[in-house]
């Protein structure tokens, strides 16, 4: 036998054992899920007594911050929502599968939290894509989708990152909806370069021009009454561009407003 063909024989036998054992873990994994699915209700929540909770915990996770309409006062972003939980049901012993300790199913053949966004502005509470759902021997729930939310946002706006906020309401019992809440704030600012240069500065000068007349000759009576009906109409002006760009549905007048109308009196 020539040193090719002992190479050749090697191959063959090294490629055999690997399909071997890719087929034995397929057929394990298949073994799992059916015996883990078969008596497995998804519309029964994970919990070995009544009165018993189900821990949830959630992460969100801002990947881009896709566009912020000022005036209809909407955010739109790009997120990742993780979510954890326990199912005892979906629990196993991984000496009796062939070591495997991890297996992925779709996410409509599990029982999934409710976890919608309080505050959407277009009525769509779906994700943007149904992830597999990871789940660990130990009955360990893993789920990690992408969404794109549209939601509602103060008109005053800073960037910076807030810790998420848990609230539990005494008043309700733990299975209403109101029990519990979770809150994640993205509080992003204005950078006021852009607002000092376009409307703070050409205000307080075009204010400043209301003294002009008190300069002019008594014989120019017209042009006194002239100047200041200009100065008023390009004040009006602006008033009129800062209101274009605000939030129509902030309650409380901004800087920019009350720093315009300041200039009236």
């Amino acid at each position: 036998q020539t040193l090719s063909d002992r190479f050749g024989r090697t191959w063959i036998v090294a490629f055999a054992l690997v399909a071997t054992v890719l087929q034995v873990s397929a057929y394990e994994e298949r073994q799992l899920i059916a015996d883990k699915f078969k008596n497995y209700n998804r519309n029964i929540r994970p919990a070995r007594h009544p009165d018993e909770k189900v821990k949830v915990q959630v992460k969100l996770t801002l990947t881009k911050l896709i566009s912020l309409n000022e005036k209809e006062d909407t955010l739109t972003t790009n997120v990742w929502i993780e979510i954890q939980w326990h199912d005892y049901r979906l629990a196993w012993n991984t000496s009796e599968y062939h070591g495997i300790n991890l297996i992925r199913v779709p996410y409509n053949t599990v029982w999934l939290p409710d976890v919608v966004l309080e505050n959407n502005i277009d009525g769509k509470f779906d994700v943007a894509y149904y992830a597999n759902m990871l789940i660990w021997s130990d009955g360990s729930m893993y789920w990690l989708p992408p969404a794109i939310y549209r939601s509602t946002c103060n008109g005053e706006w800073a960037i910076k990152h807030r810790p998420a906020r848990k609230l539990t309401n005494p008043r309700y019992s733990p299975d209403d909806l109101e029990y519990q809440e979770v809150y994640f704030n993205l509080i992003i600012q204005r950078k006021p370069l852009f607002y000092i240069i376009n409307i703070i500065l050409p205000c307080s000068l075009i204010s400043s021009l209301v003294v002009l007349p008190f300069f002019l000759p008594a014989k120019a009576g017209g042009q006194k009454l002239t100047v200041s009906i200009s100065v008023l109409l390009a004040q009006t002006v602006f008033l009129f561009l800062i209101l274009v760009s605000l939030c129509e549905c902030v309650d409380n007048s901004i800087f920019l407003t009350k720093f315009s109308q300041s200039h009236w009196f």
